[in-house]
């Protein structure tokens, strides 16, 4: 059985706190050593398509997947002396339910157990049944951890939903201050089930913080086109205020903290992995433009 090493971390210091029963404010935690480690190389240098520039400020730069819990993870880049820019966390809602998948035959025959569609049974992705105060405890104890593996530059995005949202604002708010609080993302959703008893839920939540006062935000990386009555009303001059129409057509608008225009994964979609909370790769983009600079 492996022995788990201890993690210092540095404790919060925001205004906001969040009382509850069994509150704990840790500055030593317990950390298991990841499993896996892998530099993520690449072999063909003619597919390198970074420009010079980019290619000298990253000169040293090695991709690395990791393999393993959060905490373990801050604390081999804690102890390798690696900062990161930007963190974008998708943790468990505390829901109340346990994720599977379907598991079906291999040779896709038919199955005793279900014979309509070949699945012979469902895996337990994760499990999402918590107490609340046990919940608030794990996370805060990793939202520590990786703020203290973020550059001076960085940023944190938190993805959650109504469950426990609300409650990891306020430790959202211990943890980096509520001054470097930038926005609440509504990301509006048009699937999801109805019913007659409340109105649909229709969105999730993510939170962006900084982890100071001079951050990267790159807005003309994430416009989005305007309508085109826009820019034709915009080449009248009909525009209710002075606009330059190229920079429109250039740079687009800003797709402001409502995000109606990221569908979620279909389940024909290239990039469905078959997992039940799998986020849809144009959100991580748009995040990632805005947060982190080319190469």
């Amino acid at each position: 059985m492996k022995t788990p090493k201890q993690y210092n971390i540095t404790p919060a210091k925001g205004q906001a706190l969040l009382n509850f029963q069994g509150r704990r404010f840790p500055d030593k935690i317990d950390v298991f050593e990841t499993e896996l480690i892998e530099e993520v190389r690449n072999t063909k240098a003619k597919e390198q398509t970074l420009f010079d520039k980019e290619t000298d400020l990253n000169s040293d730069f090695q991709n690395l997947l990791i393999q393993g819990d959060c905490l373990s993870a801050c604390a081999y880049l804690k102890q390798q002396n690696i900062k990161v820019d930007l963190v974008y966390i998708d943790p468990p809602f505390a829901s109340g339910a346990n994720y599977a998948k379907k598991l079906y035959l291999r040779n896709g025959g038919k199955s005793e157990i279900d014979a309509d569609d070949n699945t012979i049974g469902e895996e337990v992705m994760y499990g999402d049944i918590w107490q609340k105060e046990d919940y608030l405890n794990w996370l805060y104890e990793r939202l520590l951890a990786i703020k203290d593996v973020m550059s001076e530059t960085g940023c944190i995005y938190v993805h959650l939903d109504w469950h426990i949202g609300h409650y990891v604002k306020i430790l959202l708010d211990e943890v980096f201050g509520e001054e470097n609080f930038i926005n609440e993302i509504i990301w509006h959703y048009f699937m999801g089930a109805s019913n007659n008893t409340s109105f649909g839920r229709k969105h999730n939540t993510v939170f962006l913080y900084s982890k100071a006062e001079d951050y990267i935000f790159n807005r003309t990386d994430i416009g989005v086109e305007y309508n085109p009555e826009t820019i034709a009303r915009a080449k009248r001059g009909e525009a209710r205020y002075d606009v330059d129409v190229e920079k429109m057509e250039e740079n687009g608008k800003n797709p402001g903290d409502v995000w109606s225009d990221v569908n979620p994964i279909q389940g024909n979609a290239l990039e469905n992995a078959n997992y039940s909370t799998q986020k849809p790769e144009a959100l991580l983009e748009r995040i990632i433009k805005a947060s982190s600079d080319s190469g």
